[in-house]
């Protein structure tokens, strides 16, 4: 189980879940949480990987929202007639980690976020869905598991809605660096008390 900076709301299933077992199409709702370029950057060295890493889920997202459009898929086929609306959280138009799906189509509501306290609109679109359609279902996606994931998914879950964290389609904040928490870091280092023990 992750390390959880922020708990999640005990109304909020974190799953493991293979695709088979519980594929993104079963869902009415998916908010995908993109990183906030402010305060999370990927390890030195890393950037190759981690394009390819972001590369191969806008690949699987696709192709597990629509199985029937790939000929060789394992992923089961859809049996009802679900409307998968897909939400985007969207921080930096410098970095689109979701650009393949946004191009495609496949994003229906984009929310620019400046920082997680600027959820207004976003929490407003939720309410909205739970007081028209509350037996829908939630997944969150995106990143980072462990912090800014459970935020979106605890403040969803507050509507009443089923709110479910795939864990399958998160980042962990151990492959990136917090800058906040590096900048918080060098203030230490830099404070007066520290400069006259290592000057002693």
């Amino acid at each position: 189980m992750a390390n959880f900076i922020l708990q999640p709301s005990p109304r909020v299933t974190i799953s493991d879940a293979p695709t088979a077992e519980l594929p993104l199409y079963s869902f009415h709702l998916i908010v995908l949480v993109e990183p906030d370029p402010a305060t999370w950057m990927h390890q030195p060295g890393s950037q190759e990987i981690w394009g390819k890493t972001i590369q191969r889920q806008n690949n699987a997202i696709e192709e597990e929202l629509f199985p029937d459009s790939h000929p060789l898929s394992e992923i089961p086929p859809q049996t009802d007639s679900t409307w998968t609306t897909l939400a985007l959280l969207h921080y930096d138009d410098a970095y689109n980690f979701y650009d393949q799906l946004l191009e495609m189509g496949f994003i229906h509501t984009v929310f620019h976020l400046i920082d997680y306290n600027d959820l207004d609109n976003f929490g407003y679109y939720v309410k909205g869905i739970a007081h028209e359609n509350p037996t829908w279902r939630v997944a969150v996606i995106g990143a980072m598991l462990e912090e800014d994931i459970i935020c979106i998914a605890n403040l969803v879950s507050e509507t009443g809605l089923s709110t479910t964290v795939l864990s399958r389609y998160c980042l962990t904040r151990e492959s990136f660096i917090n800058l906040d928490a590096l900048y918080d870091y060098k203030s230490w280092l830099l404070s007066p008390g520290m400069e006259d023990e290592e000057s002693s």
